[in-house]
């Protein structure tokens, strides 16, 4: 991870036999995703889109730039699963197992756009000095909502932004035999 940084990762699981048909097993983890190259080191491509100003009530085109952004960090995630295994003795071959996980990741990269009618309303309702505004680049400063203001360029690029959470179940059957 010599592009994002060091990061410490590990997993520790216990399984329990009751007897030959009935296991208990359960691990917790810490697990990442470093951010690709591409996350990180995407030249801006810059396209003309229509565009809607809720500053200035403006809809016209404008140019928007993708890139990437060299200070992207690991996604961290926390994960538990818990669940038992069933291989009943009276039909050979046959494991049944359910599972619960919980999974629960921080700085989980997303890409952030000006073209957001949510960021938009953010950096607004600001008056300018949201740090989501630098995603904007006007002729004039944020209290000036002519038309003339409208912006001239719209940043959109990842950042580590959000939390993630899921939780659920996992059930799976298996069977096997011999064919020939």
């Amino acid at each position: 991870y010599s592009t994002s940084g060091a990061v410490q990762t590990w997993k520790i699981g216990l399984v329990y036999a009751i007897d030959d048909q009935f296991r208990f097993r359960g691990t917790t983890s810490i697990d990442i995703r470093a951010p690709t190259l591409s996350d990180l080191n995407q030249p801006a491509t810059v396209s003309v889109s229509n565009f809607t100003d809720l500053l200035t009530s403006v809809n016209s085109t404008t140019f928007i730039s993708t890139q990437g952004n060299p200070n992207l960090v690991p996604e961290v995630a926390r994960t538990y699963t818990v669940g038992t295994v069933w291989t009943p003795e009276f039909i050979s071959n046959l494991s049944v197992s359910l599972d619960y996980f919980r999974i629960r990741m921080h700085n989980a990269i997303g890409s952030l756009s000006g073209t957001s009618t949510t960021i938009q309303q953010l950096c607004n309702s600001s008056g300018g000095s949201s740090p989501y505004c630098s995603l904007y680049v006007r002729p004039f400063p944020y209290s000036n909502t002519t038309a003339a203001n409208y912006p001239t360029k719209i940043y959109s690029e990842g950042l580590n932004t959000a939390l993630n959470q899921t939780e659920g179940f996992d059930f799976e059957t298996n069977y096997n035999f011999e064919m020939a």
